[in-house]
């Protein structure tokens, strides 16, 4: 059933600068009579056998038709009789997917014809706007997205005005498998470079925009609403369904509108629609954020936890875009992430990707070219940068992001050298809380030293002075000193001295400080006959079993990073005693 090719004719390239090129071409063979729909079926099926001298075999022909034309027809016919197998039309359309990518641009004697290129097309938009299957029409919309990428608007000029009339026509399975394809279209063309890709997002943006935050907004608060009841007992589990369409409209016309509001406009800032959507996600955020956090075990929230990321990602994508139109609506959206950051959820990316905002605003305003030195500059620190809530907001860092969590004390328990390399590993830096708090907090006192740094000093200050009350006056106060919260805020500090060492150089004699407290507080914790810890009580007051004895434990980590990173700034005379608190510790 696989025999050869036609045959076909081979010809040779005689031009006088043949021995640059191959030399000799194939025509591109066309599939032999022998090669019918049922056959194409029996293959893709062996090559989902278990059996691999079935599997291999077959995978290894499919590979090879791919290269023939009107094998990508066969494979859309099976694609799009549903009363195949799921699985069987799923294989078809990926190996679709697969001679897209390989054999869609323009090349001589392609696979593909021209001609068979303009049924597919038509076929993609005729036959799958209904596609019951959401496995087969995701893939379906990603291969609408690869063809637009190559074929839009020259090749396809009824895409745009096929998926408006399918997005616009009502709810309906139509409306959703509209508003797939042209997702991921607007995705594939963000890859498109020339001069004219921002003109053809513009296109996309004009007389759908208004509409998609429609559906947006209609989605999301009907699925917050619904939630709630929820939440209040007001409603079952069994009538939450009825905002499941709802919200899968409202997560793809997110999507869409996503791409359009960072890509579909020059300046957004001068399109009052777009800065309406920007202001449309602050005020739905704070309550999907406490939806997020009040309402568990619900199939519906896995769309408010999706809304949740995109609506980060964007305000964090907007500013990285383009920093000038941002100023906009920079006031609430820092307002926003301020708050966020001040709420400290260890378990969520938002705090992360608000941290990641905030860090890079406070760059762009030491930057020339971009708010240093402007209205911008201006604006921010009046309103949003002012004295009072950057020390405030350094505190939060230091007291809430630089302390150990019980997790990563219980890891340092279990293997203390994994654990050091999970905490200095770069790979996944960008998304560890502490990573990133300390990225802001660098921005932070490098744009505002004369505020941050006396913070600093303050706190490292009083640690040492309370080391040296807690052991004079023992007792509650010396129980005080040695609690677990005492002990991460006291390691938070010290860490802050290793985190901006080169900016507190002029300020701080390392020597002095650990000859007359470092040391000195070693000593004390040597000399205490502790009693065997067995729990500790946590920051929120809960009792959690005591992975170690994090009361001395935790110090002498520290003073040995304190000693690795100051060692250049330790007097000669010094270095020795600070050699032997390090072999003590070890």
């Amino acid at each position: 059933a696989f025999g050869p090719w036609n045959d076909n004719t081979t010809v040779i390239m005689n031009s006088p600068n043949s021995q640059f090129l191959a030399g000799v071409a194939m025509t591109t063979p066309v599939l032999d009579e022998s090669v019918d729909e049922l056959v194409v079926r029996e293959l893709l099926m062996a090559g989902m056998s278990k059996n691999e001298s079935v599997r291999v075999p077959a995978e290894k022909q499919v590979l090879e038709l791919q290269k023939q034309t009107g094998f990508a027809t066969f494979l859309l016919n099976i694609t799009s009789d549903r009363a195949t197998d799921e699985h069987l039309r799923l294989d078809a359309i990926l190996n679709v997917k697969t001679i897209v990518i390989r054999y869609w641009r323009p090349r001589n004697d392609p696979p593909v014809t021209n001609e068979e290129k303009i049924s597919i097309r038509a076929r993609l938009l005729a036959e799958f706007m209904q596609e019951p299957s959401d496995l087969v029409a995701l893939q379906v919309a990603l291969v609408v997205g690869q063809i637009a990428r190559l074929d839009w608007p020259r090749m396809w000029p009824d895409l745009l005005p096929v998926l408006s009339q399918a997005i616009l026509g009502g709810p309906g399975i139509t409306q959703l498998r509209g508003l797939l394809m042209m997702h991921h279209m607007i995705h594939e063309m963000t890859y498109r470079s020339g001069r004219g890709a921002k003109g053809q997002f513009r296109e996309m943006a004009q007389g759908i925009f208004e509409p998609l935050l429609s559906l947006w907004r209609q989605g999301s608060d009907l699925l917050l609403s619904t939630l709630s009841s929820f939440a209040k007992g007001e409603i079952d589990e069994s009538q939450l369904e009825v905002a499941r369409y709802d919200a899968e409209a409202a997560k793809l016309s997110l999507k869409v509108l996503a791409g359009l509001v960072i890509y579909g406009f020059e300046n957004f800032s001068q399109e009052p629609i777009a800065v309406a959507f920007y202001k449309a996600i602050l005020d739905v955020f704070p309550f999907s954020l406490e939806c997020a956090s009040t309402v568990q075990n619900n199939p519906l929230m896995l769309y408010i936890h999706k809304f949740n990321t995109i609506y980060g990602k964007l305000l964090v994508k907007c500013q990285d875009h383009d920093t000038k139109p941002f100023l906009v609506i920079a006031e609430d959206v820092l307002n926003f992430a301020l708050e966020q950051i001040r709420l400290v959820n260890h378990t969520d990316d938002i705090a992360v990707r608000c941290m990641k905002l905030t860090t890079a605003v406070v760059l762009c305003l030491s930057k020339v070219g971009e708010y240093k030195d402007t209205e911008g500059e201006a604006l921010l620190c009046t309103n949003v940068f002012t004295e009072p809530r950057v020390r405030e907001l350094t505190q939060v860092l230091i007291e809430s992001y630089f302390t150990f969590t019980y997790t990563e004390l219980e890891e340092w328990t279990e293997s203390p050298e994994d654990s050091y390399h999970e905490q200095s590993n770069l790979a996944d830096a960008d998304d560890r809380p502490r990573s990133v708090a300390e990225g802001l907090f660098l921005a932070l006192i490098g744009q505002w030293p004369d505020i941050v740094i006396p913070l600093v000093l303050q706190n490292v200050d009083s640690c040492v002075k309370e080391a040296q009350s807690a052991f004079s006056n023992g007792g509650e106060e010396l129980e005080h000193f040695l609690s677990v919260d005492r002990v991460l805020f006291r390691d938070a500090c010290l860490h802050t001295a290793i985190t901006a060492r080169h900016q507190l150089l002029r300020h701080i004699d390392f020597s002095d400080w650990f000859v007359n407290s470092l040391q000195r507080e070693l000593q004390e914790l040597n000399k205490l006959n502790l009693a065997p810890l067995y729990t500790i009580t946590a920051p929120d007051g809960s009792i959690l079993p005591a992975p170690f004895d994090y009361r001395t434990s935790i110090f002498k980590r520290r003073l040995c990073l304190l000693i690795a990173y100051w060692v250049a700034d330790i007097q000669e005379e010094t270095r020795p005693n600070a050699y032997e608190v390090v072999v003590s510790i070890l």
